[in-house]
């Protein structure tokens, strides 16, 4: 016989008059009884056996065992009945309660360290929970050992554990936010290694930044370990001694001594024209340089003069041209050390031939990237990265960005644009490299374009601000193609490093070399020498 689950209420959990289990009989409101380890039952009022009914019999646990203390963990039998921990022939028993106080589930751990799920958590309970309500603080770990090595040496102090360890911590302490935050300081003291510190960082930011706290152990791994050792002391410690986190981008200004009086970083490289060196200070790693110039103004040529200008400085550079072929863009790196322009003809001396592609491509210290054309920009950052971590490529030069971004289904370019800098910008940050990066300009108000001369400026680069908010420094090339002078100036336009900016350097393009050298006079502004406008 059954009554309606409804008309019964849960008063008490205790020993079966039937069986041995110290817990699982449940005493109901109409004076029924039952066991969930035995299946023993009582009458209640009016001469009715007490059952459950079928959907709560299928979701019954048998949780039996005996009490005995953990020795090898030093761990006592009064620790273990504290937490209901039982021992079944070999194996460890943990039990996991339900919001009503009854083992839904217990995980069991065997002596070779292989854990065994039976019944069900469904409510997500944290192990140890059910002994505890709201209080002052609260310890979590990350094993049902530590837990139960935290309260023997903190006894009466709350503390649980995470049921599916590290990797799982964040999930289960999401579902038990309102337990938790029930405590006024929160301690979470995972495991001392790789998992333990990223489980904490993942778990961290689930509370309240003053009311969330980490202990660490030193020299122990975890709780459990220092307990072994008889080391109590090491477990009250850590957490008396809890530190507020601190994000790892927040930095006590106390800290900083050594940096700032260490010497100022100067240049890692020049440039191939005095006057740009003089402005800029010089090429840095770290940084992200772009460069900008209209259509046909000499925007890979001035890339070809830097790379290989860079490469006799002994540096190592990787040179990605989206838009020419691999063939065309090793021919105009051998141009600046033939000084003649074997990007339009190769047909030269045989032995000058030798020594320019000795010099550049076959250094050792340059590398290119075959494919025409856009791509991914993460599949690009992953071979760049590919050339940085396995060929030691210290600068990259990249040309351009308009093309790479050019076959993305993304309609928004700003917000295109947007992404690829920040990745970008990331990317230089993380590896320390220096980056060359070649952007487009917008179409000019006006009937005057860039090729006309017009003046750029930073509003000037086509798609987004973010390309000039995200660059360490911002060189423009201006060019008027229509004077047919060949002549062009190098303009800084944005100068994190020193804040200097304005002309820099006059340049020429010689049709019998194929190369854009520094000119010795401005053409747009009187024939002053270029290492004189002041600077």
């Amino acid at each position: 016989m059954t009554f309606p689950e409804s008309e019964n209420v849960v008063i008490s959990q205790g020993p079966c008059p039937s069986c041995t289990s110290s817990d699982a009989w449940t005493l109901y409101s109409d004076g029924g009884g039952y066991c969930f380890s035995c299946g023993h039952h009582q009458k209640g009022e009016g001469g009715q056996a007490t059952q459950l009914p079928p959907n709560r019999l299928s979701k019954m646990v048998t949780y039996d065992g005996d009490f005995a203390p953990l020795r090898k963990r030093k761990i006592t039998e009064e620790t273990c009945k504290k937490f209901n921990v039982r021992q079944q022939g070999p194996a460890l028993r943990f039990p996991y309660y339900s919001a009503t106080g009854r083992v839904v589930a217990y995980k069991e751990r065997s002596p070779d360290k292989k854990f065994i799920w039976t019944g069900k958590n469904e409510e997500h309970q944290l192990f140890g929970q059910h002994l505890f309500g709201t209080g002052k603080t609260i310890v979590i770990t990350e094993g049902e050992l530590d837990a139960l090595s935290v309260w023997q040496a903190r006894p009466n102090w709350p503390v649980v554990s995470v049921p599916n360890g590290a990797q799982n911590a964040r999930k289960a302490l999401q579902h038990q936010l309102n337990f938790l935050l029930g405590f006024n300081e929160i301690v979470l003291m995972f495991d001392n290694d790789e998992a333990g510190v990223k489980a904490t960082e993942e778990c961290i930011d689930l509370f309240p930044s003053d009311r969330v706290f980490m202990a660490t152990l030193g020299q122990y791994k975890d709780a459990s370990d220092a307990i072994q050792a008889s080391d109590t002391d090491a477990i009250r410690q850590s957490i008396w001694n809890k530190r507020s986190y601190v994000p790892k981008s927040i930095i006590d200004g106390r800290n900083l001594f050594d940096l700032v009086s260490s010497p100022m970083h100067g240049r890692d490289a020049e440039y191939p024209y005095e006057g740009l060196n003089e402005i800029t200070g010089g090429l840095r790693l770290g940084e992200l340089v772009t460069l900008t110039a209209g259509s046909g103004t000499g925007k890979s040529t001035l890339c070809g003069e830097i790379a290989t200008h860079l490469v006799n400085q002994d540096q190592t550079v990787g040179y990605i041209a989206l838009e020419e072929s691999v063939k065309r863009t090793g021919l105009r790196l051998m141009t600046v050390a033939a000084n003649k322009p074997l990007h339009i003809d190769n047909q030269i001396d045989d032995e000058l031939f030798r020594r320019s592609f000795d010099s550049t491509l076959g250094s050792g210290r340059l590398f290119l990237r075959d494919g025409f054309g856009s791509c991914d920009p993460d599949s690009l950052l992953n071979d760049i990265r590919f050339l940085v971590k396995t060929n030691g490529v210290q600068w990259v030069i990249l040309d351009h960005l308009s093309i790479l971004l050019s076959g993305n289904d993304n309609q928004d370019e700003r917000k295109t644009i947007d992404l690829t800098m920040t990745k970008l910008r990331s990317f230089v940050e993380e590896t320390g490299i220096g980056m060359l990066l070649i952007s487009h300009l917008r179409r000019p108000q006006g009937d005057k374009g860039f090729e006309d001369g017009a003046t750029v400026t930073l509003n000037s680069l086509r798609g987004s601000q973010a390309i000039a908010q995200l660059s360490d420094l911002v060189v423009a090339l201006e060019r008027d193609i229509q004077s047919g002078d060949n002549a062009s100036k190098l303009v800084v336009l944005k100068n994190r490093f020193n804040g200097r900016t304005g002309p820099a350097a006059t340049l020429a393009y010689g049709q019998d070399t194929g190369r854009l050298q520094s000119a010795s006079a401005n053409p747009f502004t009187s024939t002053q020498p270029d290492q004189d406008y002041g600077f």
